[in-house]
């Protein structure tokens, strides 16, 4: 019953959008703010890329099995069995996810460092979903950052050979360059998961801690917002 309880909840949030009233519809209290932490908020053209293509699939999919109005969700629930409701269980937490990195939050971050073991646990491969573009990327760093993925991503002579480009052209080129090859930045990399020790002792206590954010940490260059390819 309590499973059912929580993939009602869960839908209705994220699939019914019908967690945010004023008399909430559901008996257990969520808090994801779908609206603001959807990728299409952090990611310019997201709807268009494979992964925006694939969340409307799933979601065209569960409009045809799920009841039409919330107020029928609950005896369809009651209906399914432990497999039919796990899958309801992953449609609607995938859409709670929000990994994106804040301009000042510490890399090791409790809710970073959980990123980091939900992607190790899903085997995520961001070169599968993602790819630099000019629009999308190279177009927002710099001349430097630009240059050095090409060099990482083909060779020095290669790099060299477009260094005294002008950023327009330098970022087309990089594009065609680097197009099918797979590169990342570092901030979409497989990475070493390193636990905050502190920030966890001080949540288990409820100290406030800024949501690990540092304040005196300096954008980084190479963490700059970026379109969906």
């Amino acid at each position: 019953m309590a499973f059912v309880a929580i993939v009602h909840s869960l839908l209705l949030l994220t699939h019914y959008g019908a967690g945010h009233r004023s008399s909430p519809a559901s008996t257990i209290n969520l808090q994801a703010d779908l609206s603001a932490n959807h990728p299409r908020k952090h990611a310019e053209g997201f709807e268009a890329t494979k992964a925006g293509e694939a969340l409307k699939h799933v979601q065209g999919r569960m409009m045809l099995l799920l009841p039409l109005s919330h107020a029928d969700l609950w005896p369809y629930l009651m209906a399914r069995d432990t497999d039919q409701l796990m899958e309801l269980v992953a449609y609607a937490a995938s859409q709670m996810v929000d990994a994106i990195k804040q301009p000042f939050e510490k890399d090791n971050s409790a809710r970073q460092v959980a990123s980091d073991h939900l992607a190790k646990a899903l085997d995520l491969d961001m070169a599968q979903w993602w790819a630099p573009t000019a629009q999308g990327y190279f177009g927002r760093v710099s001349k430097l950052l630009i240059v050095a993925a090409v060099q990482e991503a083909t060779t020095a002579q290669a790099a060299e050979n477009i260094a005294g480009l002008k950023k327009q052209e330098l970022a087309a080129e990089a594009e065609r360059r680097l197009e099918g090859k797979g590169w990342l930045p570092t901030i979409l990399r497989p990475r070493e998961i390193v636990q905050d020790e502190e920030a966890v002792e001080q949540a288990a206590y409820g100290a406030e801690d800024d949501d690990g954010l540092d304040e005196g940490a300096p954008w980084d260059e190479d963490e700059v917002p970026m379109a969906a390819e």
